[in-house]
């Protein structure tokens, strides 16, 4: 029997969020679309306090660059994302610490040099990880080609490729439930279209300040 070498583990079923709840996530954002940028920034908050190691990280990954429109993009992913496992996981999110960060990113850019030295390796690394999460994954994929249909195709998202589906992806970890039993609200149909540009991360809006200002 093959094995095929690599480094990332599957995600376990415990931890997939369910497209239930990123839809509650997206109705909440069009029950809110008024203040998109208050609720972003809000979740921003929550995520700095909630998880700052992991915030640090993120913020440095969507500051890695000029283009407004992917610092929105990504801003928008990271935060609605982190908003989808909270829904999905209130109670199980743990802290994800520096070193389990770390560990984390270590881990990736182990299974990319396996995967770039096996010829016959289809998938990157990318590709796995967010594999594991198809919910999130194609509402992350959704809101890419919303963001280039309103910039009519203007916009490079190559220099970005992996920041901003990476960042998105979020390294979120959540323990499985001792009762095992399932959480969940009823969701509602909503769906957003966000104008990206209008979405900034705290961090980018304040760095893009002091630019203007010098």
């Amino acid at each position: 029997m093959f094995l095929r070498k690599a480094a990332l583990r599957p995600v376990p079923r415990h931890a997939v969020v369910d497209e239930h709840f990123v839809q509650l996530v997206e109705a909440q954002l069009d029950a809110h679309e008024d203040d998109l940028q208050g609720v972003l920034d809000r979740g921003y908050a929550e995520l700095d306090r909630r998880q700052p190691a992991l915030s640090d990280w993120l913020a440095e990954q969507l500051a890695d660059g000029h283009d407004e429109l992917v610092q929105s993009l990504g801003y928008f992913l990271v935060i609605t994302v982190y908003m989808a496992f909270r829904e999905a996981f209130p109670t199980r999110l743990e802290e994800v610490d520096e070193r389990s960060l770390q560990l984390a990113l270590e881990t990736l850019s182990v299974d990319e040099e396996l995967r770039a030295n096996d010829p016959t390796e289809a998938l990157d690394s990318d590709d796995v990880v967010a594999m594991g999460q198809p919910a999130v994954l194609e509402f992350v994929q959704h809101h890419v080609e919303e963001a280039i249909e309103q910039a009519e195709g203007d916009v490079e998202l190559d220099g970005a490729g992996p920041r901003v589906p990476r960042a998105a992806g979020g390294g979120h970890r959540a323990e499985p439930r001792r009762d095992g039993a399932a959480r969940g609200r009823p969701h509602q149909p909503g769906f957003l279209r966000p104008d990206a540009r209008a979405t900034r991360c705290p961090r980018c809006r304040a760095r893009g300040n002091r630019s203007a200002a010098r």
